[in-house]
C-alpha cells in the first residue's frame, strides 16, 4: 500500500503540477488549495504564501542530495566534490517537471516580501552544499564564496533545463567550467578581503584602546580631584 501523502507533499505536487502548464506568477493559492483537494483553511496551517511552497520544493531537494551521501559519499578535492553535489542536487530536481522549473523559475515571487523569503531558503541550501561538498570553512571568506556557489547554481540550472542529453553532457561541461572560472575569480578576491579584514582589525583594535583611554584618563583625573 502506498504511503499515504502529508498535506506538504500533496500542496508540493498540486503546485508542481499547476506549474507546469502555466506561469507560476498566474497561479493563486486557492488554484493549489484545489488541486491539492485540500481546504484553505487546511493549507494555511503548513503554508502562508507561494513563496512557502517553494521553500518546501527547496527543502524536498535539499533532503534527497543530503540522503545520497548516507551510501555514496563524495571524494576528491574541493572542486570534484562540489561538482558531484551540484550533480546530485540536479538529480534530486530532475524528479519534478522541468517545465514546471522553468515556468517558476521565470516567475518566482510577486513582492519583496517572498524575495526575502526565498533569499533565505537559497542561503540555507548554499549552506548545505557547501555542508556535502566539505567545504563549508569559516575561516575563509564566507559571503564571496556563497555568492560565486549561487551564480553557478544559477548558471547550471539554466543550461540543465535546456539540457536533453541523458549523460548531460552540456550541464557537465558548464558547471565544470563555471566552478574552475569561480575559483579563480574567489583567488583573486581573498588577498584584497583578507588585507581589509585585517584593517578592519585594527580599525577596531584603535577604537577600543582610544575608548579604554579615555576611561583610564577619566579615573585618573577623578582620582587626581579626590
Amino acid at each position: 500500500m502506498a504511503a499515504r501523502k502529508t498535506p506538504q507533499q500533496k500542496i508540493l505536487t498540486a503546485a508542481m503540477k499547476l506549474a507546469a502548464d502555466k506561469s507560476w506568477d498566474r497561479i493563486s493559492m486557492r488554484d493549489i488549495a484545489e488541486k491539492a483537494k485540500l481546504d484553505l483553511a487546511d493549507v494555511s496551517k503548513v503554508v502562508s504564501c507561494k513563496a512557502d511552497i517553494l521553500t518546501l520544493l527547496a527543502r524536498s531537494v535539499d533532503e534527497a542530495m543530503l540522503k545520497s551521501l548516507d551510501d555514496d559519499p563524495v571524494e576528491g578535492d574541493p572542486h570534484d566534490r562540489l561538482f558531484e553535489v551540484i550533480m546530485r542536487r540536479l538529480e534530486a530536481m530532475g524528479e519534478y517537471d522541468k517545465q514546471a522549473l522553468a515556468n517558476i523559475i521565470d516567475n518566482p515571487v510577486n513582492n519583496p516580501a517572498d524575495a526575502i523569503r526565498l533569499a533565505f531558503t537559497a542561503h540555507d541550501s548554499i549552506n548545505w552544499m557547501l555542508t556535502a561538498a566539505q567545504i563549508d570553512d569559516s575561516t575563509k571568506p564566507d559571503m564571496p564564496k556563497r555568492a560565486g556557489l549561487a551564480l553557478v547554481m544559477a548558471r547550471t540550472v539554466r543550461v540543465w533545463l535546456q539540457d536533453d542529453d541523458e549523460g548531460l553532457s552540456t550541464t557537465m561541461a558548464s558547471l565544470d567550467k563555471s566552478l574552475r572560472d569561480g575559483a579563480k575569480w574567489l583567488r583573486r578576491i581573498e588577498g584584497p578581503l583578507a588585507l581589509a579584514g585585517a584593517f578592519r582589525g585594527l580599525a577596531r583594535g584603535i577604537c577600543k584602546s582610544a575608548i579604554n583611554g579615555r576611561g583610564i584618563s577619566k579615573t585618573r583625573q577623578q582620582k587626581a580631584t579626590t
